[in-house]
């Protein structure tokens, strides 16, 4: 009897944080291992990832991670997962050079992990279980569909993909691979979910290459492209253009900031080596300038240049911006803070609409083709906000699709025994905050008091003791920060003084004083009597700094 799970530890509901599993018998195969970034109220963090337990406490069934391509929502948490788990794992040429570079950029050894580069051809095998992959078309280069064959039906994982005319040979897609599922048994195809949101999209570049060139011909000095480094498929586009008009093409970026990086030195993203410069100040003019990175870099980029905090590159007003992709969910009021400063300036701007850009991902009329052709016996919507992922069902229903749809949540199980869905079941999940590099992690209490000290301030009170002598040094000294000045009047801070000190007379009659517990009941008191003058709670940080040794 075989028994097949499929679970989500991340993706959906959510831009983002994409890992699933499938468990055949007793191997798991996890697909994807990515994060998102967070919202502007996570202050200080830089990443949320899936929590990983569940995988820890497998992690002897692991038979590998196999990535569909190298966007950070699906590559992100690879250091952090790979910090804690040894396996090895399975992706096209320029999606492993891409994690190369990321775990070097973490401060990770590649050579201690086990990487290995796999094209369309190449058939993995583990088992009764084999692994191929097809090549997609996406905004990245060798993007691909992932396919786990079990003897009950292939499993066709179709993340980040569309039909439509691919750039060139590296966005290819493998319509002979696509086209075999009409020849096999599928018992299961997870297909995203995000496209299906692009109604109105065009479906050629026309409109989008017509704007460009039209920019181009135009008399500015120097054109500044801001865009995100995702979008190496346009960002080769407007590089043909440039370069058949004779500009030179320059690229400016974050030091972390490594895509565009990797896919020049790769080859990926085709630049003629006698049409790209470094800005060192020798060429001034007749430059496209790609101002790339993830977030909010390229407008934080932009920003700087505008100013001439940028070493050799000044933005002016005969130059201009084109700003090719819409603002990221959560980066909307910056992005509009720097617009305003581009139009305050005078700089000549040119946003280029979603709706005039080709969508790289799966919209209806791809979905139903990929249905049409793998005639699978389940269909599993995944990757996406609640938005999406209600739309991807709405389709399904226009299809004719009913009993052979399955629901996939964030730490839902999907159980089949001998090729036929029998229950869901649970496993526990969540999500890791991560501060700094992608191997660490900071936990949710952490983040609470990064709210707490963000909204409703600190007072901090430092008082100096001698326990041996059992008398007070040096008074309470309490300062208040991230308060308005007069919410603290100076009664209001002499009382908060007295209760300092009575807390600390009232603990010289203990036989024994612990300094730590002494601080705890200054932070209780003191808590009462701030909520009393501010009508809400505050950080409170306490020291207490005992001479009873030292000479004072």
């Amino acid at each position: 009897m075989s028994k097949i799970r499929i679970e989500a530890l991340g993706g959906m509901g959510e831009n983002g944080k994409n890992m699933y599993l499938v468990e055949v018998d007793q191997q798991i195969f996890v697909l994807d291992a990515g994060l998102i970034y967070p919202q502007i109220d996570l202050y200080g963090i830089d990443a949320v990832v899936p929590n990983i337990d569940y995988l820890i406490e497998n992690q002897e069934k692991i038979a590998g991670i196999f990535i569909s391509h190298g966007h950070d929502d699906h590559i992100g948490a690879l250091p952090y997962l790979l910090k804690n788990i040894k396996t090895k794992v399975f992706g096209t040429h320029f999606t492993i050079s891409l994690i190369e570079t990321l775990l070097k950029g973490d401060g990770l050894n590649i050579s201690d992990y086990k990487l290995f580069r796999i094209n369309s051809n190449k058939t993995l095998k583990f088992g009764n279980v084999q692994v191929s992959f097809f090549n997609v078309n996406h905004a990245l280069p060798d993007s691909s569909g992932i396919i786990i064959h079990t003897k009950d039906g292939d499993i066709v994982y179709a993340t980040d993909f569309n039909f439509s005319k691919a750039l060139n040979e590296r966005y290819k897609i493998s319509y002979d691979k696509i086209l075999e599922l009409s020849k096999n048994k599928v018992l299961a195809v997870m297909a995203e979910s995000v496209g299906i949101s692009d109604y109105n999209r065009t479906t050629n570049d026309q409109r989008y290459e017509i704007d460009i060139y039209n920019s181009f011909i135009k008399d500015y000095k120097n054109i500044y492209i801001a865009c995100y480094s995702t979008d190496v498929s346009r960002i080769q586009q407007i590089t043909n253009l440039a370069v058949k008009l004779g500009k030179k093409i320059a690229v400016v970026s974050r030091k972390h900031e490594q895509i565009i990086k990797t896919a020049i030195e790769t080859g990926y993203l085709d630049i003629p080596h006698d049409s790209f410069v470094e800005l060192d100040g020798t060429i001034t003019e007749n430059l496209v300038v790609f101002v790339v990175g993830n977030f909010t870099d390229p407008y934080y980029l932009i920003s700087r240049m505008i100013n001439g905090q940028v070493k050799n590159v000044k933005i002016n007003q005969d130059d201009l911006i084109i700003g090719l992709s819409d603002a990221l969910g959560g980066t909307e009021k910056y992005v509009l803070h720097v617009l305003d400063e581009i139009y305050r300036k005078d700089i000549n701007y040119l946003p280029i609409e979603n709706k005039i850009l080709r969508t790289s991902h799966a919209t209806k009329d791809d979905l139903t083709q990929l249905y049409a052709i793998s005639k699978p016996k389940y269909i599993i919507p995944i990757k996406g906000e609640e938005r999406h992922l209600s739309r991807h069902l709405d389709l399904l229903e226009e299809l004719g699709y009913d009993n052979e749809i399955l629901d996939l949540t964030d730490g839902k199980v999907i159980e089949f025994v001998d090729g036929k869905f029998t229950n869901y079941s649970e496993i526990k999940i969540g999500e890791v905050y991560v501060d700094g590099t992608l191997t660490g992690s900071v936990n949710e209490e952490i983040v609470n008091e990064r709210n707490l000290l963000a909204t409703d301030g600190v007072v901090e009170v430092v008082v100096y003791i001698d326990s041996k002598n059992k008398k007070i040094v040096k008074p309470a000294n309490i300062i208040t920060k991230g308060f308005v000045y007069t919410v603290f009047k100076e009664e209001d801070l002499e009382n908060l003084k007295h209760t300092v000190s009575n807390v600390i007379e009232a603990y010289f009659k203990k036989k024994k004083i612990v300094m730590s517990d002494l601080e705890s009941a200054i932070n209780h008191e003191l808590k009462k009597g701030i909520r009393k003058i501010i009508k809400t709670s505050t950080m409170i940080i306490p020291i207490v700094v005992d001479l009873k040794n030292i000479k004072y």
